[in-house]
């Protein structure tokens, strides 16, 4: 049951009624850390999490926040997960299982791994699946060019651990030197792309539908000119993970006609040339770039109020927006 607040802390409440006698032991009993009171409108659930696993318990607390927290169901609680956000009465969690018709994401960036230092190991690809459940591991394809990604045998098997996956660009190069994959260019060339896809597993061996591939910009540090074998640096620009959204667009951008065929790939160069062109524009204030058709629109009218701009923004597929602010931002630090 739940214990509403009123002047006093809420709480999650267990109790052993004995009819009989007409009397209530207590159980088990969870108070908030913060003792937040909620006047009322709160909910308890007994989560069964299936075989093998113990159960746990739901509380969603009402008027107060937040939505709701999970615990485990032991003599001393702790905290699973909480989510804010949201005030509900008597939320509940219920078993479901996800699926999508888009495919899974891949977005470069040069902040995330703040412990490294700088290099390869800096620089790192993340990636998930947003809404889709059962996903046991990851496949990860790397190569010199699209047709390797495609057709090759991945490189890469790892078990998923969370909800965004990421892995360095270091890792990447390490692994592509273990397996005997180079990337070879003529003595002239001082830039090369890495293409990387991932391909999810379901259950034992359900493949799901792969990514696109990620073209990421490299640079030549140093070249074998016997077998034109060469050394990577990662890109020159940075990325900042924070300033980059994928498959978030406009209302508008609902309405614009298809592209003919979907891309095979994200091209990471064209996506900072966007961002590039919104950083140089005195009136922009967000970019928008359309993997399909490759098309960058600089989006100039200046909403004074922020809450309007995010009520204009949509989940748009395709499509890798950023504000200006945030690239300013970048350039700044």
């Amino acid at each position: 049951m739940f214990r509403a607040g009123t002047g006093r802390p809420s709480r999650a409440l267990e109790l052993q009624l004995d009819l009989e006698n007409m009397t209530a032991t207590k159980v088990w009993s969870f108070t908030h850390p913060t003792n937040l009171s909620s006047a009322c409108c709160g909910g308890v659930q007994m989560v069964d999490n299936g075989k093998n696993e113990p159960p746990t318990v739901l509380i969603a607390w009402g008027w107060s926040g937040p939505f709701f927290t999970e615990v485990t169901y032991e003599e001393e609680p702790r905290i699973v997960r909480e989510f804010e956000g949201f005030r509900a009465q008597r939320g509940h969690l219920h078993h479901w299982e996800g699926s999508s018709a888009e495919r899974p994401r891949l977005l470069l960036c040069s902040d995330a791994n703040t412990l490294a230092a700088e290099g390869l190991e800096r620089w790192t690809v993340h990636f998930s699946f947003n809404g889709v459940t059962g996903i046991t591991k990851w496949r990860l394809h790397i190569g010199a060019d699209m047709i390797e990604v495609l057709l090759s045998r991945h490189l890469i098997e790892r078990t998923k651990k969370a909800f965004e996956e990421i892995i360095s660009l270091q890792e990447l190069i390490d692994t592509m030197a273990a397996r005997n994959v180079t990337l070879t260019t003529d003595r002239n060339t001082t830039d090369v792309a890495l293409y990387v896809r991932v391909v999810p597993i379901k259950g034992d061996r359900e493949l799901l539908r792969g990514s696109k591939a990620l073209k990421v910009p490299m640079v030549v540090s140093s070249r074998d000119e016997s077998s034109g074998a060469v050394t990577l640096s990662p890109p020159s620009q940075p990325v900042l993970c924070g300033c980059y959204q994928p498959d978030i667009g406009l209302r508008k951008h609902l309405a614009r006609p298809k592209a003919n065929r979907e891309s095979t790939f994200i091209d990471m160069a064209a996506v900072e040339q966007c961002a590039e062109s919104c950083v140089a524009n005195a009136m922009c204030q967000m970019f928008f770039y359309f993997e399909n058709t490759g098309e960058c629109e600089v989006h100039e009218t200046n909403y004074l109020d922020g809450e309007k701009l995010r009520m204009e923004l949509h989940s748009v597929p395709g499509v890798v927006s950023g504000l200006k602010e945030c690239l300013q931002h970048d350039e700044l630090s």
